[in-house]
């Protein structure tokens, strides 16, 4: 005997049953698709707002970041236009001295060699005549190194205005900032003894150099007990002669309009040309070519010798030995 579900027969039973299983599936499916469709927009919305990607993907790697030495720019410096020319004849040859603007010595001819002078802001900053050269630093308005092509000190050092020390030189002042003690290294020191404000005497160990003066306060006689210097001067205070053993042969100097003579046996010139320039470059040739012998060290007697006749300080002798050194 069959037994009828709910008066259904079996075959409609199953039916029915299948159906609802389907139906069952059907709706699982679209209670699905509303999820599905949140999840999607919320992935495009965070694609949107993050970062854009581009080109390949890559692995992410290790960086190694490698420390770069950091190298200033080189220098420029233009080269001045010449105004003025103060001219030497020395024997046959003719030596050109080039001024700019400003009154600062920019170049100085010999033949082919061309000697060039930069400035920058009114210091000297270069020099140099194509194949050396020497590139000088200021700090706070003074010289405080050289680099390149030099016999000079290229370490400088002040204190209170005053030169303190050139390399291995070392200066110390008085009250009244005048030169009192100077040495070299670990050397005996040189030191300058003063009366009533004038220099009276340098000693180094047991050598003793004692200066005299004429009535206008001019170094007049230099003498070490075996070596002596004699000045002369003549109109207007200029320096008028230089002998004596310590100096060598002695030579006249002679004072004309435009005009500057050097008298000697062995060594005659003749400078010319405008006024003011014209004592620049014989004032500069006298210092560097006859009051120094020696611009590579510290020279007492001519630090002495052109201090007094040109007020100079211990600072300017040094500064202008870099003039020197390029001198012809």
């Amino acid at each position: 005997m069959k037994v009828l579900m709910r008066g259904l027969p079996m075959k409609q039973f199953n039916i029915r049953n299948d159906l609802s299983h389907e139906v069952a599936k059907r709706r699982g499916r679209l209670g699905l698709a509303p999820v599905l469709a949140i999840l999607i927009i919320l992935l495009l919305v965070l694609s949107a707002c993050g970062p854009k990607i581009s080109g390949e993907l890559k692995t992410r790697q290790k960086v190694v970041k490698k420390a770069v030495e950091f190298v200033p720019p080189k220098e420029v410096f233009i080269e001045h236009n010449v105004s003025n020319v103060i001219k030497q004849m020395h024997g046959l040859d003719k030596i050109e001295y080039g001024f700019d603007n400003d009154n600062n010595l920019v170049r100085i001819q010999k033949k082919d060699q061309i000697i060039y002078f930069y400035y920058k802001d009114g210091f000297l900053r270069k020099i140099s005549d194509g194949s050396k050269s020497v590139e000088l630093e200021y700090y706070n308005g003074f010289l405080s190194s050289a680099l390149g092509d030099t016999e000079l000190p290229v370490k400088y050092s002040m204190e209170n205005n005053l030169l303190k020390s050139a390399d291995d030189y070392s200066f110390t002042y008085t009250a009244e900032e005048d030169l009192w003690i100077t040495k070299e290294g670990a050397g005996a020191g040189l030191t300058f003894y003063y009366e009533d404000g004038v220099l009276d005497f340098i000693k180094k160990g047991n050598i003793v150099t004692h200066f005299y003066y004429n009535d206008k306060d001019q170094v007049k006689h230099v003498e070490d007990g075996s070596n002596h210097l004699i000045l002369a001067y003549g109109r207007g205070q200029k320096l008028a002669s230089l002998s004596g053993n310590m100096y060598g042969t002695g030579e006249m100097f002679d004072y004309g309009k435009g005009r500057i003579s050097i008298i000697s046996n062995v060594d005659e010139s003749v400078f010319y040309g405008d006024e003011e320039n014209l004592k620049t470059v014989f004032d500069m040739y006298l210092s560097c070519t006859r009051f120094r012998r020696d611009i590579s060290v510290f020279e007492p007697i001519a630090y002495v010798v052109y201090s007094d006749y040109f007020n100079k300080s211990v600072y300017d002798y040094m500064l202008e030995n870099f003039y020197c050194e390029w001198i012809p």
